[in-house]
């Protein structure tokens, strides 16, 4: 698949994505499609500990990830670290969050439905939406352009 996308590209467009940082930080919050740990080893953040090396390497209370395309909230409050599959956080002073934002395809959590996250500014709000799409004619793009079956076949089961 990503040999396809390569190919899909215009040299200008693989120049321009390859400049493209692998993080974003600022004061408040990481953008990263993996962890900030090492964005370039494209690792995962599956667990509760993985999720502490994240909080420490972080300069702002939130994160947000992706990779796993699993939609799953870690947080620390002041005594505990813990994890949750809640769709809809608002941010407290003394938090810190790595929301992984799941997939808009190729989910892998059970749910063939695209998932996005919304963060509102004004409220401190993060929710996570889910939207039904056309999984078929998907599908059928991945199969014409001789893509492995199994790409294909996956968004039905979302896993």
């Amino acid at each position: 698949a990503i040999l396809y996308s390569i190919s899909q590209l215009s040299p200008s467009e693989l120049e321009y994505l390859g400049a493209l940082p692998l993080m974003r930080e600022t004061d408040e919050f990481t953008m990263v499609h993996a962890t900030p740990r090492r964005p370039e080893s494209f690792d995962y953040v599956f667990t509760v500990t993985q999720a502490e090396e994240v909080f420490n390497e972080t300069k702002g209370s939130i994160s947000f990830i992706g990779h796993s395309h699993i939609p799953l909230v870690f947080f620390r409050d002041p005594d505990i670290t813990d994890y949750s599959f809640a769709s809809e956080f608002y941010m407290k002073r003394l938090r810190k969050i790595i929301f992984n934002c799941g997939s808009v395809g190729q989910p892998r959590d059970g749910d063939p439905h695209a998932c996005y996250v919304v963060f509102d500014t004004n409220i401190a709000k993060i929710r996570l939406t889910r939207i039904a799409y056309d999984v078929e004619t998907a599908a059928k793009k991945i199969l014409n352009a001789q893509l492995p079956p199994i790409l294909a076949e996956r968004l039905f089961r979302g896993y």
